[in-house]
């Protein structure tokens, strides 16, 4: 997690801090082989991400129904996307 990542984590608008905490759940799914987990934190992040991501996002959820390789591939690219799209704290 980048410095930027980091100071999103307390910013002051709930939502940011919502998708930062996802997306702490993502990274523990993914190390811990919990497939159910991250389909479950991929389903929380299409409904609070960013419009063009809802998508990719979406698609995780089917990769989580039993290919954990390409899930967590696929995870660590759009973890990286969606933490870039919410707003720095000022």
């Amino acid at each position: 997690m980048d410095s930027s990542s980091r100071a999103a984590r307390h910013s002051p608008d709930p939502r940011t801090r919502l998708i930062c905490r996802l997306c702490l759940g993502g990274d523990w799914a993914c190390a811990h082989g919990d497939l159910a987990a991250l389909a479950d934190i991929a389903a929380r992040l299409v409904t609070c991400s960013p419009e063009p991501l809802r998508g990719e996002i979406a698609g995780l959820s089917s990769l989580c129904r039993g290919d954990l390789s390409r899930a967590a591939a696929a995870w660590l690219q759009l973890r990286n996307r969606v933490l870039r799209s919410v707003p720095s704290p000022s």
